[in-house]
């Protein structure tokens, strides 16, 4: 059995790998005193829950040393949401907290892994699809504070040998996700047969379902010599918002009413520049490649809300 340690483990993606983790693993998560941990509620007994004060990097290496971590899968962040947008928290959370961590871990000395969860925000509008060795020209602060944060999980990696590998995960969707993203608010407005607010019909995204994430991070986990190395995980393929909308209603059954152009809905990174995902590095050097498609995701996404819809109610 493995020592674990998540951060971000309150979130969407963070919560589902807590999940996925636990009956082989002792989990740990760390958590900010002001965290909600609604998507946690059912299994908080099974978890060990440490408040951390990220700014505070004693605070960080007593509770490092107390626990003696095998793996930390590092995803606490803060700016990928249209409501994260104050740019002294997304350096706060991305960079500063991270460094805290990163230093500590690095002391300790004795971690077989550092998962570091990136974005493809760092890489910036590219014309073809996005590969590991292009020049990464973020054009929001939160792509350039992520950026900032692979580029510390490196340096950490050289200076001091941290074992870090970072992901840059694309369009992640499945259950628990966050209200006002983009499949979230289409399968609620299926279930409560309202209005359903998009943005452009043409905005191209590649979209991976969190188990498949999951399964990257555990392979990420237990595979030797690719410390210092970046991997994206997607799902190589490319969709619009329109396409989506197209493919639920065929394999749902059901008519969506779409109000489109609504400019609030857009991110501010999306261009109509395809968004997607060159996954041959991760495919040829750790055999992994995404299982579950975009039609059964969705499928499996919408079933999921259709019987837990009472969780948000809590949050």
């Amino acid at each position: 059995m493995s020592k674990i340690i998540i951060t971000g483990a309150s979130g969407f993606i963070g919560s589902n790998l807590v999940k996925k983790n636990l009956k082989k693993n002792e989990i740990y998560i760390f958590t900010r005193k002001n965290s909600n941990l609604w998507r946690l509620k059912d299994i908080k007994s099974e978890i060990n829950i440490e408040k951390i004060n990220f700014g505070n990097k004693s605070n960080i290496e007593s509770i490092i040393n107390k626990i003696k971590p095998d793996y930390v899968f590092h995803l606490a962040t803060y700016g990928g949401y249209q409501f994260q947008q104050d740019v002294q928290t997304i350096v706060d959370s991305n960079i500063s907290s991270s460094i805290n961590l990163m230093q500590s871990l690095s002391e300790y000395g004795r971690l077989e892994k550092f998962v570091n969860i990136g974005s493809s925000s760092e890489y910036g509008p590219k014309p073809k699809p996005m590969n590991e060795t292009n020049l990464a020209e973020p054009i929001s602060p939160y792509g350039i504070a992520k950026l900032t944060q692979t580029n510390f999980a490196k340096y950490f990696f050289i200076k001091y040998g941290l074992p870090s590998v970072t992901l840059r995960l694309f369009s992640v969707y499945g259950p628990l996700e966050e209200p006002g993203r983009l499949i979230y608010d289409i399968m609620t407005h299926i279930l409560k047969n309202n209005l359903l607010k998009l943005a452009s019909k043409n905005i191209k995204r590649d979209f991976i379902f969190v188990d498949d994430v999951i399964d990257a991070i555990k392979k990420i986990s237990n595979t030797s010599n690719i410390e210092g190395e970046i991997f994206n995980v997607g799902s190589g393929k490319n969709y619009s918002i329109e396409d989506v909308v197209k493919i639920i209603q065929c394999k749902l059954k059901k008519d969506l009413n779409v109000s489109w152009g609504n400019i609030e809905k857009q991110k501010t990174f999306e261009t109509n520049n395809p968004w997607i995902a060159d996954i041959s590095k991760i495919e040829k050097e750790l055999k992994w490649s995404p299982k579950i498609n975009l039609e059964t995701g969705l499928t499996k996404t919408f079933e999921w809300y259709k019987e837990n819809m009472y969780m948000y109610k809590s949050k």
